[in-house]
């Protein structure tokens, strides 16, 4: 027996198996993921690299809390449909 909450199911979870390895894959980058490739750079390029750096890392918080937002969000409202 179908109902009408089927299509809308099935576009969750299809967003769901989308994003849920997104998020898995966000989650695991390092913290520092530059760190050992900038270490022996000096001077203005050093300092650069230092803060698109930070800004890179930044965004990949971001986005992981977003991305695991997301998938949250989608789990809730399956679990909301009848």
């Amino acid at each position: 027996m179908t109902t009408a909450s089927d299509p809308l199911r099935a576009a969750l979870e299809r967003q769901l198996v989308l994003l849920a390895p997104v998020a898995e894959h966000l989650a695991e980058i390092p913290a520092d993921p530059l760190g050992p490739a900038l270490a022996e750079w000096r001077g203005p390029a050093a300092d650069a690299a230092a803060c698109r750096g930070q800004e890179l890392r930044s965004g990949w918080a971001e986005a992981s809390r977003a991305a695991t937002d997301a998938v949250a969000r989608l789990r809730a409202h399956l679990a909301a449909l009848p």
